[in-house]
């Protein structure tokens, strides 16, 4: 008998906590800009997103494809005029790869050539 009181209760609070709540606010998706408010997309080509690292507002995305090939693509706020517009933009339209596989390098060590 004391489940079912305790379970009543704990369901009226729950139930008038949750009528409380404000309703979601939908998300809108806007297109990221680069240099010049142009609309930029990343390639498929690039294959998936396998790593975000942050420095000085600085986003670093890692794109890795299926051959290991890691693309690295930089965006970020680009002053305070930009920051008011949008929070982030492609900062630069340069993309650093690093390539692995055949044409890889390979690195002997010091002393054992």
């Amino acid at each position: 008998m004391k489940r079912w009181v305790l379970g009543i209760i704990c369901g009226v609070a729950l139930a008038s906590a949750a009528q409380g709540q404000e309703e979601a606010a939908p998300l809108t998706e806007a297109p990221m800009e680069t240099i010049g408010r142009a609309a930029f997309s990343v390639p498929k080509g690039y294959g998936r997103l396998a790593a975000i690292v942050e420095s000085s507002e600085i986003h670093h995305l890692y794109f890795e494809d299926g051959q290991g090939t890691v693309r690295v693509v930089l965006i970020g706020p680009r002053g305070a005029a930009a920051r008011a517009r949008n929070a982030l933009q492609l900062l630069s339209s340069d993309v650093y790869v690093i390539e692995r596989g055949l044409g890889a390098v390979e690195v002997v060590p010091s002393g054992e050539e």
